[in-house]
């Protein structure tokens, strides 16, 4: 029949459209190759405790062990410690004012990059949108940054040069030691995005619009405050 016909052309029609918008919107994260490195767009391996010298942290070749807790691509993503449930951490109470001793977090991602990735890289920075409360950075095995001072609170954005050289054709791995408060938001990745290896300049115009997104919303929590004071 004509009319069956139609439908079944239209229901394809449908079908085909519907799978192109699916793979326009997941396609940033599905992508797990290339160069810029999206970190969000690859899922983050997170487990309690550090160490380099247990075997607890794998190498790039090998299998992620059960003890790391993943978490999937999202394009904004925090990792905030106290709200990921990890076995054996203690949970925050209503009202909670305890200060707990710094405690050590594993957090791990793998991303893939070619020869023509390498030849395209320039001038290459890893861009942390917040990182705290201290750090060590760890990119395949090679330390890349370390800030592990005592300081009360140490969240803050972070830029720091890659060396090229420390990067390979083929699986990469960023390894991030965290210490902090188990109870502090502070302790990890406060911030949603972005967080990047990408060239200077690109992670100049990225630092530029996070700044201008945090003060739109210190300054609209601020005249929301004034409003419900002038209400109350």
């Amino acid at each position: 029949m004509p009319g069956h016909s139609l439908t079944r052309k239209t229901l394809k029609s449908t079908r085909r459209t519907a799978a192109l918008l699916f793979l326009i919107v997941s396609s940033p994260l599905l992508a797990e190759v290339g160069y810029p490195v999206d970190l969000n767009s690859l899922p983050v391996y997170i487990r309690a405790g550090f160490s380099l010298e247990d075997g607890s942290i794998p190498s790039p070749d090998e299998e992620i062990g059960d003890d790391f807790l993943r978490l999937p691509a999202a394009r904004n993503r925090p990792v905030i410690v106290p709200d990921l449930k990890l076995p054996g951490m203690p949970e925050r109470e209503f009202p909670e004012l305890r200060s707990l001793p710094p405690a050590d977090f594993t957090l791990l991602w793998r991303f893939t990059l070619t020869d023509e990735d390498l030849t395209h890289m320039h001038n290459p920075v890893l861009l942390f949108a917040q990182i705290g409360e201290g750090w060590q950075i760890f990119i395949n095995g090679r330390l890349l940054q370390k800030s592990m001072d005592s300081h009360p609170v140490n969240r803050r954005l972070l830029r720091v040069a890659v060396n090229p050289r420390f990067l390979v054709s083929g699986t990469n791995q960023i390894v991030i030691h965290l210490k902090g408060d188990p109870l502090s938001r502070e302790t990890g990745l406060y911030y949603g995005s972005p967080y990047r290896i990408e060239e200077a300049a690109d992670a100049e115009a990225d630092v530029d619009q996070t700044l201008y997104i945090v003060l739109i919303t210190i300054y609209s929590s601020i005249g929301l405050f004034h409003i419900l004071f002038i209400f109350g």
